[in-house]
């Protein structure tokens, strides 16, 4: 974050009007004042994620494509910003005057603006300049940007294209050492742009390198000699005796022109800001109060290294205190004269203090299970929370099931999943033998090489359903900015399918792994398994969730809760299939067996802290109730029983996505909300248990005590 910024979301935090005394309740605790929220936080905090969004996407500042797109979003904001100004009192007059605070927020955003996009019209000069000085850059960046588009390798005519690099970068060195008083650009500005540029390139070079043969083949020697000559280059540079004898000339860059050859980000040039609609919030003060919470609870964990030991306080003993204290705390609020979201913020803040002191008052329980599997000799470990520990995650998700009775739940979706799964055998020719339709499916992978090239089709093609049958908004610069790597052999140990968000990281074999392993990748990542999750990573599944948090109630990104998070995206692998978005036979197997699997991480997770299960058992569930081959079987428990997760992830995943199905039912299919305003309403009100979301948009009066009893799977009886 650039440190301007970081100043000006400080002052939000820090100049804020104080509450009336009214809306604090009596109390002994000691008394501390409320503030507003300024409501220019979702102008800021939307600047400024968009801002990140675009700045990790176009991330080669010598690019001129970076440039004009980033001076094209600054223009934007400028028009946004400047209207606002012009027009305060019209698009104001329906709420409150603003404040000193954050009239002075306003221009200090825009100031920061304005200086921001000139410096861009510099950077696109030296950009231009860099190139006309040394041609071979543009080549480089070409590459990085077509590998960031993911758009097809010719590995043949890329090769010949960097042994002709290597032949400019020694022609630039050679120029270096006789000639540097030619350049236009010092030494210093030349050194720092290229050095930037080898790292990109590195990287471009790593995304392929071991995953294509192709690429390996052709280009590996072509590279090594290029990057030689590169630090030659480099070398000369920092040795030239002269700096620069001609200036850059800032005014000499056009600053609307698109760069030839280049692509336009999609609607990026009509993108409106509007201001008035970011600002039109009542007045809050439960954020500001959380995000004071967060501090608290985050230095908490940090040890004092300035603080002596008496022997009598402990970290556990300091932690209760806090919490404590906030707890009294949040009794002087008088929930009653609240804002309904501010209820809903309270109850969450509530319900985390709540947890804390509840996992405070557990006994203290460090049982590690480590075991290995006769197969994979690598070792695993895991560690079992019991029962005790299992319901205070229950309760602190708000949900209304024990352990045993959401196994049951599993185990009756699991139901659903095999007669589909027949159904779709059946069509495929081999009658009920699910499993034989399973591992025909495995079978139709792509060849090694053109894995990130399927699974861009397969995001686009999501991508492109959804706005056309326009179930959900997606606004453009989240459809723009998502991006793509490739899996280490060392990370898919423990993650052998890919991962999303704004990267989505795919697994699949490289050159280094043993020949059974590369065979039990590419089967994993056949098409119609990575079709049913591509969307789950990427839009409308985890990038577009996390955008949207960013920049809705992003303070609430404290309470995160995988029900929410995991169940949002297994919702959309619910409603693309009964919306028939798999169109073969094959493709609903692939849809399926990930369910499948969501049905079995429920009944191994749980069963695993309950110690029910051993995690060679977990394994064999896998492969025995979902099809998985072994080695990607135990790389997903290797990854669901350790600490890395917390005891209810897993099952988080179908759990959530049943409690956002049934509160469709009780919102959309009784015409209540449309589909898009209930999917557009789960996302700006950011990760928060369904049990609240549900009252939140069914706009239930709340209570300070509100007891969530919920069962969104109707009664569930325990078996006997």
């Amino acid at each position: 974050m650039q440190r301007p910024l970081f100043c000006l979301l400080l002052a939000l935090t820090t100049a804020m009007t104080s509450v009336p005394a009214a809306m604090r309740q009596k109390s002994s605790a000691p008394q501390r004042p409320l503030t507003k929220l300024n409501r220019f936080y979702n102008v800021v905090n939307q600047f400024q994620s968009d801002l990140g969004s675009l700045n990790r996407f176009y991330n080669v500042k010598e690019s001129e494509t970076r440039c004009q797109r980033l001076i094209q979003f600054y223009d934007n904001w400028h028009a946004g910003l400047t209207e606002q100004d012009n027009k305060l009192n019209s698009q104001l007059s329906k709420f409150d005057s603003l404040t000193i605070q954050e009239t002075e927020t306003a221009e200090r955003l825009l100031q920061l603006v304005k200086k921001d996009r000139s410096r861009l019209t510099r950077d696109l000069a030296v950009a231009r300049q860099l190139q006309e000085q040394h041609p071979f850059t543009s080549q480089i960046i070409a590459l990085v940007e077509a590998r960031q588009r993911i758009e097809p390798i010719d590995a043949r005519a890329t090769a010949k294209a960097i042994s002709g690099l290597t032949v400019a970068l020694q022609e630039a060195t050679e120029q270096w050492k006789t000639k540097p008083q030619q350049h236009a650009l010092s030494a210093t500005q030349t050194s720092k742009a290229l050095v930037s540029l080898k790292s990109h390139f590195a990287e471009w070079y790593r995304f392929s390198d071991g995953y294509n043969p192709t690429f390996s083949w052709w280009i590996k020697r072509p590279y090594k000699d290029c990057d030689r000559e590169f630090d030659k280059l480099l070398v000369a540079i920092k040795s030239a005796p002269v700096a620069r004898l001609a200036k850059t000339n800032p005014a000499a860059a056009p600053q609307t022109q698109q760069p030839p050859n280049q692509p336009t980000a999609p609607n990026a040039s009509t993108t409106k800001i509007d201001i008035a609609a970011l600002i039109s919030q009542p007045d809050l003060i439960l954020p500001n109060l959380i995000t004071e919470f967060r501090k608290a609870k985050t230095s908490a964990r940090r040890p004092n290294r300035y603080s002596g030991n008496d022997g009598t306080t402990t970290p556990q003993t300091k932690r209760r205190k806090l919490f404590n204290e906030w707890q009294a705390r949040l009794t002087q609020i008088h929930f009653a004269q609240l804002q309904p979201s501010d209820q809903a913020d309270y109850l969450l803040l509530q319900n985390d203090i709540s947890y804390e002191l509840a996992k405070l008052a557990l006994p203290q329980r460090n049982i590690e299970i480590e075991w290995t599997l006769p197969e994979d000799p690598r070792s695993m470990s895991g560690f079992p929370v019991g029962a005790e520990a299992l319901q205070v995650e229950l309760d602190h998700e708000m949900i209304r099931y024990t352990p045993e009775q959401l196994v049951i739940i599993a185990e009756k979706e699991l139901q659903w999943c095999r007669r589909e799964l027949i159904k779709a055998s059946n069509e495929m020719g081999l009658g009920d033998d699910f499993r034989a339709a399973i591992e025909n499916v495995k079978k139709m992978h792509v060849e090694p090489g053109q894995q990130p090239a399927m699974i861009k089709g397969l995001a686009l093609d999501a991508i492109n359903y959804l706005k056309k049958a326009d179930r959900l908004s997606i606004p453009p610069v989240a459809e723009e900015t998502w991006r793509m790597t490739m899996m280490s052999p060392e990370r898919q140990l423990v993650n052998p399918f890919f991962l999303g968000g704004e990267v989505i990281q795919v697994s699949y074999p490289t050159d280094t792994m043993k020949h059974q392993d590369k065979l039990e990748s590419m089967r994993g990542n056949n098409i119609p398994f990575a079709r049913a999750t591509v969307h789950h990573e990427l839009i409308p599944g985890h990038h577009l969730q996390i955008f949207c948090s960013q920049r809705n109630k992003s303070y609430r990104q404290a309470f995160g809760t995988p029900f929410w998070m995991e169940g949002w995206a297994l919702y959309w692998e619910m409603m693309l299939y009964e919306a028939g978005f798999p169109k073969t036979a094959e493709d609903r197997i692939g849809f399926l067996v990930w369910r499948s699997h969501r049905c079995a991480r429920i009944v191994f997770s749980l069963n695993f802290h309950l110690g029910k299960m051993s995690p060679p058992e977990c394994v064999d569930l896998l492969v025995n109730w979902v099809g998985f081959d072994r080695n990607n079987a135990a790389a997903e428990v290797r990854r669901s029983v350790s600490r890395a997760y917390s005891p209810l992830y897993q099952a988080a995943y179908m759990l959530g996505g049943l409690q956002i199905r049934q509160l469709r039912t009780e919102l959309v299919d009784t015409g209540k909300m449309t589909e898009k305003q209930f999917h557009d309403a789960i996302l700006q009100e950011n990760s928060i248990p369904i049990s609240l979301l549900r009252a939140i948009l069914s706009k239930q009066p709340l209570s300070a005590d509100q007891n969530f009893q919920w069962q969104f799977y109707g009664k569930v009886a325990p078996n006997k």
